[in-house]
Formats: C-alpha cells, sequence, structure tokens
C-alpha cells in the first residue's frame, strides 16, 4: 500500500492543496474509489488542528505520539494515503517516522522560498520522490528555467512539476470578507458562501459603470453606501457581492435589487480607501478550506501531473 509523505519549508506552502486535490483527482480520473484513498494530517498537538479545514474534507488528523501505530492501520485499508506533516514536528521525528512505516517523501516549496526547499529536499535522500514548486508567477517561468532548473538537475533532485498562482486558490468567501472587513450583513448572509476572485472599487471611472463592471466576474464591488447609481450599475453585472463603506445604508431600491438577484450587501464603517488597504492583505489570509478550491486545485493538479507517477 503507498504512502506518501508530504513535507515543506515553510508554513502556507501548500501541503493540504496539494494532498487533497491529488486524493480528488484520484478518485476522479481512476478506477480508485473514496474510501482507497486517505488524506492525513500528523500534527504536535490537538491545539494545531484546523477544525475548519476538518468539517470541509473529512480530513483526518494524527498526532505524531499515536502516528506509527495509526498509520499501520490505515496503510491496511487504503490503496494510497497522503501524509501531510505539520511544519512544527522536529525533523529527527519525522525521519524515524518515515523509516519505520515506509513510504516516498514529497517536498512542496513556496517559489519565493525555494532554495529553502531544495535544502529540506536534500536531506531526505533515498526517500525522496521528489520537489515540487507552488506559487509560480507565469512572468516567472524564464528566470525559473535559466536559474531554478540547472541548480535543480546539478543538485539531483527530480522536479516533479510547477502549479503557477492561482486567484481562485488566493481567494477568500464572501463570508470571510465581510469578517476580514468586520462589516455586517444587511442581506444574505444565509445565501451560499461563494469565492470572490476580483474586487473591483465603484464611482472612479467615466466609462457607464455597467460597461466597467463587467469586466470582472466572481467578484465583489466596494463602493461608498450614498451611491445608488454605482450600486445598480454593479447590480446588473455578474456580482457576488456589495460593500458599501462609511457605514451608509443603501437606499430602498437597491436592497429591493440585491434580494432580486440574490446578491449580498455587506455594511462596513471604514471608508472606500480603508477598506481597499484592508483588502491589499487578503491573499495573506486565503486558507484551502472552500469546495470551489478544491475543485480547481483538482484541475490544475491534472493539467500538471501524471496521475500514474502517484499510484
Amino acid at each position: 500500500m503507498g504512502a506518501i509523505f508530504i513535507a515543506s519549508d515553510s508554513i502556507g506552502a501548500g501541503k493540504s492543496f496539494f494532498a487533497l486535490s491529488m486524493s480528488q483527482c484520484m478518485v476522479d480520473k481512476t478506477e480508485m474509489e473514496d474510501g482507497d484513498v486517505s488524506v492525513v494530517s500528523i500534527v504536535d498537538n490537538a491545539k494545531n488542528i484546523s477544525h475548519n479545514m476538518d468539517r470541509t474534507f473529512k480530513q483526518k488528523y494524527i498526532l505524531i505520539a499515536n502516528a506509527e501505530h495509526d498509520l499501520s492501520l490505515l496503510k491496511k485499508t487504503h490503496n494510497k494515503i497522503f501524509i501531510e506533516i505539520s511544519n512544527d514536528i522536529p525533523q529527527k521525528n519525522i525521519d524515524e517516522l518515515i523509516a519505520n512505516v515506509g513510504g516516498t517523501v514529497i517536498v512542496i516549496t513556496d517559489y519565493r522560498n525555494i532554495r529553502a526547499g531544495i535544502k529540506l529536499a536534500l536531506q531526505y535522500k533515498d526517500n525522496l520522490k521528489g520537489l515540487i514548486v507552488n506559487f509560480l508567477p507565469k512572468y516567472s517561468m524564464v528566470q525559473f528555467k535559466s536559474e531554478i532548473l540547472p541548480e535543480l538537475h546539478q543538485s539531483g533532485i527530480n522536479l516533479l512539476g510547477v502549479i503557477y498562482e492561482d486567484r481562485a486558490l488566493l481567494s477568500l468567501s464572501i463570508k470571510q470578507i465581510q469578517i476580514a472587513l468586520n462589516g455586517t450583513f444587511l442581506y444574505g448572509e444565509e445565501l451560499p458562501d461563494n469565492l470572490v476572485e476580483n474586487i473591483m472599487v465603484g464611482g472612479f471611472g467615466m466609462d457607464p459603470g455597467e460597461f466597467i463592471f463587467s469586466t470582472k466576474n466572481k467578484k465583489a464591488v466596494i463602493v461608498r453606501g450614498d451611491r445608488p447609481d454605482v450600486q445598480m450599475s454593479a447590480l446588473a453585472t455578474d456580482l457576488e457581492c456589495l460593500i458599501l463603506t462609511c457605514g451608509l445604508e443603501p437606499t430602498e431600491y437597491v436592497t429591493y435589487e440585491s434580494k432580486e438577484e440574490e446578491v449580498p450587501i455587506i455594511l462596513v464603517e471604514t471608508t472606500t480607501l480603508e477598506t481597499m488597504a484592508t483588502v491589499n492583505t487578503f491573499t495573506s489570509l486565503a486558507n484551502f478550506d472552500h469546495l470551489d478550491k478544491l475543485n480547481r486545485g483538482c484541475e490544475l493538479i491534472s493539467s500538471q501531473f501524471n496521475m500514474s507517477d502517484f499510484l
């Protein structure tokens, strides 16, 4: 039975993204069934368990103290196990676990920390299956090929693949945005918690508002609460939510239209500029915690990797 340990040089490099997306792809693209694949996260203590992740994806968590026993049981009942290793576990404990349980290691690294990822990969020596580079900006491919690939070849590390930066994976959901902005739902809290991939600001262009807003989909529009003209233009396009600033509530016909279109309205007390300053921090808050992200992750994995390399 196959066990693949997934390690990284830093928190947020993409271990959960890869493990969960790859396991889903195996179920979708091969003859394997849900019960054939298990995704496990090994943590140092119970405080590190992400309950939000657990609820979303039914990911299993194992304490390092019980890991060898629990993994041995899982190997008897599952064809493939992806084992995500928490970054707070000492390296010697990880090495002992891999030696006792058996399996190969994949190191996933953020492109911005790639040399730290290479250094970690070299520590696993004969147990290393390969390296995955995550968050690669598309405009950096020339540099990657000219500088990083030769370094990987020289070190003898197998490059399993690269994953480009993706807007959907770096986005927040409507409710996450409401929390991040300390806002209040005026309408729509009970509606589906969709991802918001684009943020637009209303009221700063000379072109008709509807024309400007129609250039982006899966978007939120930030606009002062006393600009019903801009709000109605936004509501005439594909819109995930309206964010009204300065604590100014909308007119009745804007509220009516948002209900007709089922577009949530979030009211914030901050100004538009202050709100945008917070929006600029959103990518640092993004986690792999939404089913739409799992679907997108599976698309990326399918396009970049050969399933047979992981079976």
